[in-house]
């Protein structure tokens, strides 16, 4: 545990760390008189509370001054156990340099948040918000904005926080040497291993914040599940649609007759901390450019690589994938597909047609696949006229047998296709789509963890950096092209069809495409339980008949979502190939010279979040309204003149259309159908319980009603049966009548005779008038 001396020594430099109210006038107020506190003052408040971080936080890493210490002593005492023999190995002016720069770079406050453990970040961030509150106290009304609202949540500050410490994290793992490096055995790929053992502890802190916790349906709480199998399901589902999504593209490819180019692109020397796989062409290392520096870097080359397609006249459509080299910096490959857009209608009804000859129909395709070749070529060479010099950005040009554009054969000794490309470049992106570490793998104890793998080390390389690992190109970014397939989707999960005419097609594939592949995952499952028990040498007949059969499936499932991308609008229609439109026209019996019906387009909504702020969000897709349109030489409105909700469609040749989503609920497809909350399983508990007392008590009224019900019926049989006694009496009657019996008409007595047995002379009209008593009896006849 640190001295009082030495925590009111580090006290004191954080706090000049920090800047002064005077520096950021424009954004901090400064104290109120009754809340400005002295230094001293602010010393005493926190003392108990830096205490309690301090002894949350384990093993001290604080000094102990007898005097004042050196900036090395005092660095080296901050750094966490596992990153400090990195920096004792140094020589003295190397460590004096990378020391100098953890200072710069960092700083001591970020310093001081490593290796605390949640509860003393929470700790830390309850006081950066009880900081900021104090400035911009809640109860005033000039401070009620959404910035300051999420100044004093402690849970915005915890976040910031959180960033912090892994920004911190992996700056300070570059400048010790602590990952990559040349000829070291053993050193650390991407990341180094402290960087994983926080990763894991991560992973074990959100197991134990979910597994508490359960998604429940607002208007049915007993529809319920917890907050862990909703993330493996999410988790599950994302990976199945980037790979199906993956095949559609591979499909498309195939059906149109597209050109692959094969793109990467790199960073210089100077962001290389320790190359182990970059060569000899790498400069030194400069230590002012660290990850963030590298990933602005790497963004800015992908925008000047798309900038360049655009440049060259080029749609192009496809996927990038960013990974991470063995010394941490990124790199990203890009795979972009050009089609040849000058093909004629009457082209491809030549090619579909069955009287053509086949010499016709190759002159036909060998003319449009030069003009894609040239396309292809063009922008492999405009990317290395963009990027000379340097080391690994390259472009090539799938199936090309130039020198000069062919890509180099793999490590088997293949020539390279777009298909094993694929599964290059996506390796990571497609294993880690699940979220590679899941909870399952850390609800161990904590030192009983396998040494990490590649992917994983992959995997803390991309969460340490916030990236995305995989984004597609090409696709109708403004209309969200992936809300769109997700409600396509759900819409065919549900089997509900929308009455609009592209968009009933594309769920109608869907459905098509669903169907097969469930076809696919119980062929799937069959196979694997017959190989349980059989031996593999007696089965390699049967398995290969299963996996062509596989094979076929698989191609069925891609093949009809592939149709439904086309229905729904994936891509925009200007960047359609003619097969496509004409596949589109014969499915929706349109007329030769009758233009496409518009995709769907999005649902946006606003609505107000914890902090005030207006958001806007897709909650569906709808058919489209056009408001206006016009031609090239029109002016098409504005964005500052569009409604919420509305969308500019263009085409190729410059016509434009205004167009809003349709408010006819027959032409929607809602994404979510009920509103969910997440609450913890008590919560959740008492939710169901009275969902379910409900339920109980509605029943049992049901049943009761039943029984009462059956009870009138029961006395309703026992009266039927009284009734039919009585017409057994009648027909007794009718006998003696019939046999000249002689019998009493007592309703045709001239005394109006009653027939209460009891006073045969009161009649229907009372007793008579007269000296009649009730109590003397009736009076002698």
């Amino acid at each position: 545990m640190a001295s009082p001396a030495g925590r009111q020594y580090l006290r004191k430099k954080i706090l000049d760390s920090q800047p002064s109210a005077e520096k950021t006038a424009d954004r901090v107020q400064p104290l109120p008189a009754s809340a400005r506190m002295t230094l001293e003052q602010l010393f005493a408040a926190d003392k108990a509370e830096l205490d309690e971080e301090e002894k949350d936080s384990g093993p001290s890493r604080l000094f102990t001054p007898h005097s004042k210490p050196s900036a090395q002593e005092e660095l080296i005492n901050f750094l966490p156990p596992a990153l400090r023999p990195f920096l004792k190995r140094m020589e003295v002016g190397r460590r004096r340099e990378r020391e100098a720069a953890i200072i710069d770079k960092v700083g001591w406050k970020a310093l001081r948040l490593l290796d605390l453990n949640p509860s003393a970040l929470r700790s830390a961030a309850e006081k950066e918000a009880w900081r900021y509150g104090l400035r911009f106290p809640a109860d005033d009304p000039q401070y009620q904005s959404a910035d300051h609202r999420r100044g004093r949540d402690p849970k915005v500050w915890r976040s910031r926080l959180k960033k912090q410490v892994k920004k911190a994290r992996t700056r300070i793992a570059q400048l010790v040497g602590a990952v990559g490096g040349v000829d070291v055995p053993g050193r650390p790929l991407y990341v180094s291993d402290y960087g994983i053992q926080e990763y894991d502890h991560e992973l074990r802190q959100s197991y134990e914040n979910m597994k508490d916790l359960r998604i429940v349906n607002v208007d049915d709480p007993a529809a319920q599940i917890s907050m862990l199998d909703a993330h493996k399901r999410k988790k599950n589902k994302e990976m199945a649609k980037r790979r199906l999504l993956l095949d559609v593209h591979m499909v498309r490819a195939d059906i149109v007759a597209a050109r692959a180019i094969w793109i990467t692109t790199t960073l210089d020397g100077e962001y290389h901390c320790n190359p182990t796989n970059s060569g000899g062409e790498v400069k030194r290392w400069n230590i002012d450019l660290g990850p963030d520096e590298a990933m602005k870097e790497s963004q800015k080359r992908h925008h000047q690589t798309m900038c360049l397609l655009r440049e060259q006249g080029v749609r192009s459509w496809g996927f990038w994938d960013a990974q991470a080299q063995q010394d941490s910096t990124p790199h990203r490959h890009l795979l972009a597909f050009v089609h040849d857009t000058e093909m004629t209608e009457k082209e491809v009804q030549t090619l579909l047609s069955d009287s053509v000859s086949d010499n016709v129909k190759s002159q036909i395709q060998a003319s449009a696949d030069k003009r894609v070749l040239e396309k292809a070529r063009a922008v492999a060479v405009g990317f290395r006229n963009r990027f000379p010099g340097t080391y690994g950005c390259k472009a090539y040009v799938l199936g090309d047998s130039h020198p000069d554009f062919a890509p180099p054969h793999g490590k088997n000794g293949t020539e390279e296709t777009a298909v094993s490309i694929m599964k290059y470049m996506s390796r990571y992106a497609t294993r880690m789509a699940t979220g590679f570490g899941e909870m399952t793998e850390v609800e161990g104890e904590e030192g009983a963890s396998v040494p990490p793998s590649d992917e994983k080390r992959h995997a803390v390389w991309a969460n340490e950096r916030d990236a995305r690992l995989h984004n597609w190109i090409g696709v109708d970014s403004q209309r969200a092209a992936m809300r769109v397939w997700d409600c396509i989707w759900k819409a065919a999960d549900r089997g509900e069809i929308p009455d609009d005419p592209r968009m009933e097609l594309a769920v109608s594939m869907m459905m098509l495409a669903q169907e097969h592949l469930q076809d696919l995952l119980v062929k799937k499952a069959e196979l694997a339980e017959y190989l349980k028990g059989v031996e593999l040498p007696d089965a390699d007949e049967f398995v290969n008949e299963s996996n062509r059969q596989l094979r076929v499936m698989q191609s069925a499932v891609s093949a009809t979502a592939y149709h439904s991308a086309v229905a729904m609008g994936l891509w925009a229609d200007q960047d359609l190939h003619i097969k496509e439109r004409l596949w589109l026209k014969g499915q929706l019996d349109l007329a030769e010279n009758e233009e496409l019906p518009l995709p769907p387009i999005p649902i946006r909504q606003d609505r107000e979040n914890v902090y005030g702020e207006e958001v806007r969000e897709t909650t569906g897709i709808a058919a489209p309204i056009i408001l206006k349109e016009g031609d090239s030489d029109s002016e098409p409105p504005s964005r500052a003149d569009r409604g919420i909700g509305e969308i500019l469609l263009t085409d190729a040749v410059g016509s434009w259309k205004l167009v809003r989503a349709s408010d006819d609920t027959r032409q929607q497809i809602i994404l979510k159908t009920g509103e969910w909350v997440i609450v913890d399983s008590e919560t959740a508990k008492r939710m169901s319980d009275e969902v379910v007392q409900v339920r109980n008590d509605a029943a049992k009224r049901k049943q009761d009603e039943q029984n009462k019900r059956l009870e009138k019926v029961d006395e309703w049989k026992a009266l039927r049966a009284a009734y039919a006694a009585s017409e057994a009496l009648d027909s007794m009657t009718e006998n003696c009548v019939a046999e000249g019996k002689e019998t009493i008409d007592l309703s045709s007595s001239p005394d109006g005779l009653s027939l209460i047995p009891i006073y045969p002379r009161i009649g229907p009209d009372g007793p008579p008038t007269g000296d009649f008593s009730l109590e003397g009896g009736p009076p002698e006849s």
